[in-house]
């Protein structure tokens, strides 16, 4: 997930939320920490990983986990893994 305005001029210090029983691996990038709560800090802000017994399950269980850390200041891209998922 990156912050609107990515690769360009970025939108910073949106907050971010942390979902009650997301399953999903999140890795932080371009975030801190302020009061105990997540802003983000850099244009490139999230990295959520998915599982599956499938390529194509994980990618799915990728997006669902990334719609629960949905803001309107961050976007996703929607064709990583397309191409194996598709073959």
């Amino acid at each position: 997930m990156a912050a609107n305005g990515y690769p360009g001029s970025y939108t910073k210090n949106i907050p971010l939320n942390n979902p009650d029983g997301l399953s999903q691996q999140v890795f932080c990038m371009g975030v801190k920490e302020e009061g105990g709560q997540l802003f983000s800090n850099g244009g490139r802000v999230l990295i959520v990983v998915g599982r599956g017994a499938t390529l194509k399950e994980a990618q799915q269980d990728a997006y669902q986990g990334v719609a629960k850390m949905t803001h309107p200041d961050l976007f996703y891209r929607k064709d990583i893994g397309w191409q194996a998922v598709n073959s």
